[in-house]
């Protein structure tokens, strides 16, 4: 896996979202060593409570690969994922995640309901390893 790579990406997109006037998180979705979506955060430019980076690259994935079904992909964002975006990500399967900052209150491995990192959660298949992306030593 590249995940510094894919991990400038997702801080590059940040940035677009920052100068939009979003909070600053961006994502990428990864199959085969390559990105195969991209999403911005979006909620003011698009005023949609839903576009944040990770729904955004989620879908589409989808529709780039024609199926609901990620499980052979990877998401990579910045920021730990919300809730919303938590359960999404557990419904499309992804097998894996990487992510940036903790967000302790909503966040869904670091909160009280880590919707994205719980096991025993019934109705759906195993949890996506989690990792943290660090910023490299040089």
């Amino acid at each position: 896996m590249d995940a510094q790579k894919w991990m400038r990406r997702c801080l590059e997109l940040a940035e677009q979202a920052r100068e939009q006037g979003d909070a600053p998180v961006g994502a990428v979705i990864v199959r085969e060593g390559c990105i195969i979506a991209e999403g911005v955060e979006a909620v003011r430019a698009l005023r949609d409570v839903t576009a944040h980076a990770e729904l955004i690259a989620l879908r589409r994935a989808c529709q780039t690969l024609g199926t609901t079904d990620l499980a052979d992909c990877v998401l990579c964002t910045n920021v730990e994922p919300c809730w919303m975006c938590s359960f999404a990500i557990r419904e499309a399967g992804i097998r894996a995640v990487i992510l940036g900052a903790p967000v302790a209150d909503i966040g869904g491995v670091t909160s009280r309901y880590p919707i994205l990192s719980d096991d025993t959660i019934e109705g759906w298949g195993p949890a996506p390893s989690i990792s943290w992306w660090t910023v490299p030593k040089e």
